[in-house]
């Protein structure tokens, strides 16, 4: 999965969540720090079945005046 944070300000060494949708909600199963272009290429973890997974960029690593955001869901299947 590739992940891309677009905005005025380059997002370089800041870092994004990796988050998991499980019957509780969103966890996070992993954190990233964010490449020259403000980009990453995520390695999901191997899991069964079908998973729904999301980048999430907190309020803090957004910056000042910037709130939290959270990028659009993705479903991965895998079979065992």
């Amino acid at each position: 999965m590739y992940a891309k944070v677009v905005g005025p300000a380059a997002y370089a060494g800041h870092f994004i969540y990796l988050q998991r949708l499980t019957p509780l909600g969103w966890i996070s199963v992993g954190k990233y720090t964010l490449g020259p272009l403000s980009g990453r290429i995520l390695k999901l973890p191997r899991r069964c079945g079908v998973t729904t997974y999301h980048v999430y960029l907190s309020a803090d690593q957004a910056g000042g005046g910037y709130l939290d955001g959270w990028s659009g869901t993705q479903r991965v299947r895998r079979r065992c």
